[in-house]
């Protein structure tokens, strides 16, 4: 059986974070936080023109759609999380930081859990705790 494509783009967007933790403290060595916020900001507007030329038939936002109102939700808590990321990022290590910040799946799975009826079965709850001691044991 083939590898489906979504291991390809999760492969890809490890990477991806991978390198963005690792190229963020190095930015924020000399660079403020706020400054590195606004320079990705900055190239998200220089992105949209063509993000709407390759995306822009699909694109549509349902003002009586509540499920719109969280993607706009998402981007605001994904701004001031990535802003927080670079403030700790300057003050910490970027080992010991990024590290840290990548538990955030224990906060989707339990969330998931209580407010959409996603299964937590005791093998998540044992992955927790690994992923907790992993982190633990890598922030040493």
């Amino acid at each position: 059986m083939k590898d489906p494509e979504w291991i390809f783009l999760t492969l890809f967007t490890l990477l991806g974070w991978g390198l963005w933790g690792f190229f963020g403290k190095i930015a924020s060595k000399q660079v403020s936080a706020e400054n590195i916020l606004i320079i990705g900001m900055l190239t998200n507007i220089l992105l949209l023109p063509f993000a709407f030329f390759v995306f822009g038939k699909n694109f549509a936002f349902r003002w009586n759609d509540y499920h719109y109102y969280f993607a706009l939700l998402t981007a605001l808590v994904g701004i001031a999380a990535v802003l927080c990321f670079y403030l700790a990022l300057r003050m910490g290590e970027a080992s010991k930081t990024v590290v840290i910040t990548s538990l955030y799946p224990i906060i989707t799975v339990v969330l998931a859990a209580i407010f959409l009826g996603e299964r937590f079965t005791s093998t998540k709850a044992v992955g927790i705790v690994l992923a907790m001691a992993g982190i633990i044991l890598l922030s040493i």
